[in-house]
């Protein structure tokens, strides 16, 4: 399995100004079922917060992919039924 990278705190305070730069996310909340809605496809960065739905509805950063999920034991599965959305992509992710 391919690891990721670990990001310093300025890399992704950098990251996640250049992926939310452009999306208006006032009316549309981003979830599982819509990440088409908020992910730019000339992009290769996509940004997921790994949170559970209580969490993200607190704050989320601007761009986020939001899965929606209960518990962080049900993201293995949300990344195999999103495998298509991943595909190319460059993944962040955090959680707190």
């Amino acid at each position: 399995s391919k690891g990721g990278k670990h990001l310093s705190p300025r890399a992704f305070d950098d990251l996640i100004r250049n992926v939310g730069a452009g999306h208006d996310l006032v009316d549309a909340k981003p979830t599982a079922s819509r990440p088409a809605d908020i992910c730019d496809a000339d992009s290769d960065v996509l940004l997921i917060d790994c949170r559970n739905t209580y969490e993200s509805d607190i704050g989320y950063f601007e761009g986020a992919v939001r899965p929606d999920t209960r518990s962080f034991s049900e993201f293995p599965t949300w990344v195999e039924k999103n495998r298509a959305l991943l595909a190319g992509k460059n993944v962040a992710m955090y959680c707190t």
